[in-house]
């Protein structure tokens, strides 16, 4: 193996891979190698476990399979044969997330016939023989170096989203077909390797956040008989009949959806007050990295979603539904159509009312509502009427206190392990760039 430059950088523009490429490796258009077609329906509440018909959701893509080159096994099943079907062999992205721009770079070869491929993806069909072609080492190109130019031409307001007519026009770096072979070979064998760790992480990450959901539910419902089973029309029917339980609605002054105002997100500035989206609402706190910002005029005109010190947060919609957390600042906000806002009266506290709605009960009550309006959404309706124990505010607060201190301690653990993850992945991404853009060459 012989090795060239390395170029560590974060910047892998077209102008460092174009000018210092190998001699013999060509630049084309992705155009001009794949055609471009969609896949068809399959909505998340689709895939069934002992379903019929093997399928790739979208969301999947970047969460399932990110950390592999092809998908071959492990695929979900659903009972929707749907008009999108694989072929011999494709590449498959997601046209839209609703995390981050960069997360539709996200690419698969997918070699299995007959799998249903749902909406909201993107197929890329060899345009000459599939022999001369080497799908993987295109998954990894696209995933990892074609990365800011998925970032860069995403549109992003409430989701954001790709289109082919910007993807096929983007460039891609073709080495002699043995060379794609022999570059994603090794590159699979190393992703290989890294995910070990990342293997180890995501269990350790599991472990930790199970850890805390088993202090939620221990603290909160100590007194509370467990009920004999915990999903299901049966689990909210006994729930109900146990003593000291009462509905949401009678324990706050407000619940209500956000809105999208008009002009979507053309009518984004850059200071201002902030549009809070569900990819910024997260179990217990608010991730306001990629927060958008709204003007004064176009918050007044929403003023029935203003958010308040003390207003506990809800997703309504998506694969991000039922995650909640507390306003614990003053700071002014205003929030979408995809997340309600619940205004707690003086007897029930935020904090209790946060760790209630991330508890079992809460989670199961989300599953629950959701499931029997048929879709992915929540109604403000269906949210007054979740059960909640009825207990004294000095309870409430007391229970909220032991919870927060215990989970204090797991976060911080949790962030050293995050922080570990986002190393790997960076490390990942450069290595993969090095050999992919010819800085790092295979004999």
């Amino acid at each position: 193996m012989k090795q060239q430059e390395k170029y560590l950088d974060n910047d892998y523009n077209n102008s460092f891979w174009i000018k210092k490429k190998p001699k013999s490796w060509s630049i084309k258009k992705i155009r001009e190698i794949f055609k471009f077609s969609k896949g068809n329906g399959l909505s998340k509440s689709l895939l069934i476990k002992d379903g019929l018909y093997d399928c790739v959701h979208y969301g999947e893509i970047y969460t399932k399979y990110k950390y592999q080159v092809d998908i071959v096994e492990n695929l979900s099943k659903t009972n929707q044969n749907g008009s999108a079907l694989s072929g011999k062999g494709h590449l498959i992205s997601p046209s839209s997330t609703t995390t981050i721009g960069e997360d539709l770079s996200n690419c698969k070869s997918l070699k299995r016939e007959g799998v249903v491929i749902g909406g909201d993806v993107i197929i890329y069909t060899p345009r000459n023989e599939i022999n001369n072609i080497d799908l993987d080492y295109f998954s990894l190109f696209i995933t990892y170096v074609s990365r800011t130019e998925f970032s860069k031409f995403a549109k992003c307001t409430t989701i954001c989203h790709i289109y082919e007519t910007e993807i096929k026009n983007f460039k891609v770096l073709v080495p002699p077909y043995d060379e794609q072979t022999k570059i994603s070979k090794f590159l699979k064998s190393k992703l290989n390797e890294f995910n070990k760790l990342i293997n180890l992480s995501k269990k350790k990450i599991s472990y930790l956040s199970s850890l805390k959901n088993t202090i939620i539910n221990n603290e909160i419902f100590k007194e509370y008989p467990m009920p004999k089973t915990s999903y299901g029309i049966e689990f909210i029917n006994e729930i109900a009949l146990q003593k000291n339980i009462t509905k949401i609605k009678y324990l706050v002054s407000k619940v209500n959806g956000g809105q999208t105002p008009k002009g979507g997100g053309n009518i984004y500035v850059n200071e201002g007050v902030k549009f809070l989206r569900e990819q910024n609402v997260f179990d217990g706190y608010l991730k306001l990295k990629d927060v958008v910002h709204i003007n004064q005029e176009t918050h007044q005109k929403m003023k029935n979603s203003k958010v308040l010190l003390g207003d506990v947060l809800l997703n309504m919609t998506g694969a991000s539904i039922g995650r909640c957390c507390e306003i614990t600042d003053n700071e002014e906000f205003n929030i979408n159509q995809h997340i309600a806002l619940l205004r707690p009266k003086k007897n029930l506290n935020s904090k209790f009312l946060n760790y209630f709605l991330m508890s079992h009960w809460g989670k199961e009550q989300t599953k629950f509502f959701m499931e029997s309006a048929g879709k992915e959404a929540l109604s403000a309706e269906k949210i007054k009427n979740y059960f909640i124990p009825n207990i004294s505010l000095e309870t409430q607060l007391k229970i909220s206190n032991k919870i927060e201190i215990k989970l204090n301690q797991i976060d911080s653990l949790l962030e050293k392990e995050i922080v570990k993850r986002k190393k790997i992945d960076k490390l990942i991404e450069n290595y993969a760039v090095n050999y992919l853009t010819g800085k790092s060459i295979l004999n």
